[in-house]
């Protein structure tokens, strides 16, 4: 009885034994519910090493612990494969550039924004003539009305569009020396640049004083009013400030008044609308703004007004001419040439004329001009232009672009590529009887073509055996010579100041025009391309009506299916070979021998070719 006893107690001792043993291994997946590890003292829900391992199940999760944080996550996704979780930032294009976490704005709807750091208070503003967007000072705000700057001694003065912030070309630039009551001074040349504003101001000789910049206006309001007559104090200036849609002064055309008097202007409606000024004597045709000067000739095929006679102390100079009809009828000169020094002016006509030419200023651009004074005005066709104009200096002797100057550079451009010519050229004829071709080269080369004996001083070049205009040149002039001299006013001008390239497709080109660009493509369609390799083979001997093993070498681009032309070697009889494309970028050769011998080879060098036309 004690034996069953203390068997039961064993038995019962051994259950709890096994039940509590049971107990210590938990399954969380079945076991638990709502579980918070945020007490614990660390948690790590992955594996972890230096390597993936090489098997795993869908579901697993392994840090890498080599890899690069951020990338070194990964997750089982199928069986024994790892994928890494997240990655690399992606990258940022359009109008933007950098990382999410380095950003720069490049771009607003595809336009490019300026580099140039804005002041405080500017805005960004569309700038058509560098095509992008750049700060300036909101429309309609004004930074000043006037931007004052003194000098001394100086032949050239330059104020800063960042001194003035007008943040427009369209500047009036007025100059006073240093006497008292101040004396207005005329400058050489007035020029804007019309990318950062800044005023560029030449004197013929060194001055002081000070240049005071204002706006040219976006319209009226300062000036006084011009709907009824007014009366001004003698020696005032006035002011009449342009708008974008109306001129801030207009002058009705009409026949000309029957008694005017000496400084009346008028718009000549029996003239075509021609502005006119009265001189005291008669009405001269064009612009005012410092009076004008006349002189008669007869029978002359070149006039030579000096400067010391017009006194108009300017190069910036309108010239008109006219014959001797009742009424004048304007004459057309063959060139017309200003000595930058002397302002003498030198006007060539074709053929004998007689008449008068009238020299007038063309205005500084202190107050008349409204554009900030470019002195760029005056010229009304490309023939009266004078940069690289050609003119005839004697007898055997021709210059070309007399004008042509380190502050008034004679500037060609052909592509995207500028040529400036800043001195002048002397062409000097020996012998012959012929025509000379002044152009600039492809190359930039101010060159005369010729088939007569001449030389010519640099930046000039002389080349012979030229009989026209050599294809890609920029034509300038022809001259014509005869038994040794140049014909007195026989010069053409080729000169052109519009043109145009105009590029049709042909036969499997296509063009695509976007902005000033054209873009010239390949019709496959119409055009094949073609893809060709060699490669060298031996296929050694070759036993009587067996076939080779396939020997493959490379054809980048080609795919399985491509039609193949074969290039053989010249390969002994018997032999049929064939070629395919047996993968991608890869050719496969075959031969097979149907002779009754064996046939042998040896090294060769095997061609292929893909035809594409699609």
């Amino acid at each position: 009885m004690r034996i069953f006893k203390l068997t039961y107690r064993s038995a019962l001792l051994g259950a709890a034994m096994t039940y509590g043993m049971a107990q210590t291994a938990v399954d969380l997946r079945t076991q638990s519910k709502s579980v918070d590890f945020s007490g614990a003292s660390s948690t790590k829900p992955s594996k972890a090493g230096t390597s993936l391992p090489a098997t795993c199940s869908v579901g697993e999760m392994f840090l890498n612990t080599s890899a690069a944080a951020g990338q070194n996550l990964y997750v089982c996704t199928t069986t024994n494969g790892w994928s890494v979780q997240g990655g690399a930032m992606p990258t940022i294009g359009g109008d933007a550039s950098g990382t999410p976490a380095d950003l720069t704005v490049t771009g607003i709807q595809g336009h490019p924004v300026s580099g140039v750091a804005p002041a405080s208070g500017q805005v960004l503003t569309w700038n058509a003539t560098t095509a992008q967007w750049t700060p300036n000072n909101p429309t309609g705000v004004s930074t000043g009305a006037a931007y004052s700057t003194s000098f001394t001694t100086q032949t050239s003065v330059t104020i800063a569009g960042t001194a003035h912030q007008l943040n427009t070309a369209n500047l009036l630039v007025t100059c006073y020396d240093t006497e008292t009551p101040e004396m207005e001074v005329e400058p050489d040349t007035i020029s804007v640049n019309p990318l950062t504003y800044d005023v560029t101001v030449n004197f013929a000789t060194a001055q002081s004083g000070r240049c005071v910049v204002s706006s040219g206006g976006s319209g009226g309001g300062s000036g006084a009013s011009l709907s009824t007559s007014n009366v001004y104090s003698s020696g005032a200036k006035q002011t009449m400030a342009a708008s974008s849609t109306t001129a801030g002064l207009s002058l009705t055309p009409a026949p000309l008044p029957t008694s005017p008097v000496a400084g009346d202007l008028a718009v000549d409606a029996n003239d075509n609308n021609t502005f006119k000024t009265f001189n005291g004597s008669s009405w001269v045709a064009g612009a005012g703004g410092g009076g004008a000067y006349a002189s008669s000739f007869t029978s002359q095929t070149a006039v030579t007004i000096p400067g010391t006679a017009h006194q108009l102390n300017t190069a910036n100079l309108v010239v008109y001419c006219y014959d001797t009809e009742t009424p004048a009828m304007e004459v057309d000169p063959d060139t017309v040439s200003v000595n930058l020094t002397t302002y003498d002016v030198t006007i060539n006509f074709a053929t004998a004329q007689s008449g008068r030419c009238v020299v007038s200023s063309g205005g500084s651009g202190s107050g008349g001009s409204g554009s900030g004074g470019s002195g760029a005005a005056g010229a009304t066709m490309a023939a009266q232009l004078g940069d690289l104009a050609v003119v005839s200096s004697g007898a055997n002797t021709l210059t070309i672009g007399p004008n042509c100057s380190t502050a008034t550079p004679c500037n060609v451009k052909a592509g995207n590529q500028t040529y400036s010519y800043t001195t002048n050229s002397t062409v000097t004829l020996t012998s012959g009887t012929g025509t000379a071709y002044f152009y600039v080269d492809a190359n930039g080369l101010l060159t005369v073509g010729h088939n007569l004996a001449l030389t010519c001083t640099a930046p000039c070049v002389a080349v012979s055996g030229v009989t026209g205009f050599p294809a890609n040149s920029v034509p300038l002039f022809t001259w014509l010579a005869t038994n040794n001299t140049w014909n007195n006013g026989s010069g053409t001008d080729y000169r052109a100041f519009l043109s145009a390239q105009n590029i049709a497709a042909g036969t499997g080109l296509a063009l695509s025009t976007g902005g000033p660009q054209t873009s010239v493509g390949v019709d496959t369609a119409v055009v094949p391309t073609y893809l060709i390799a060699s490669g060298t083979l031996n296929f050694a001997t070759i036993a009587a009506g067996a076939c080779t093993t396939d020997q493959t070498f490379g054809l980048p681009g080609a795919n399985p299916g491509d039609p193949v032309a074969s290039g053989w070697p010249a390969l002994p009889g018997g032999l049929l070979g064939t070629m395919w494309v047996s993968g991608s970028g890869t050719l496969s050769v075959r031969l097979c021998n149907l002779s009754a011998a064996p046939v042998s080879t040896g090294s060769s060098v095997y061609t292929a070719a893909v035809v594409r036309s699609f």
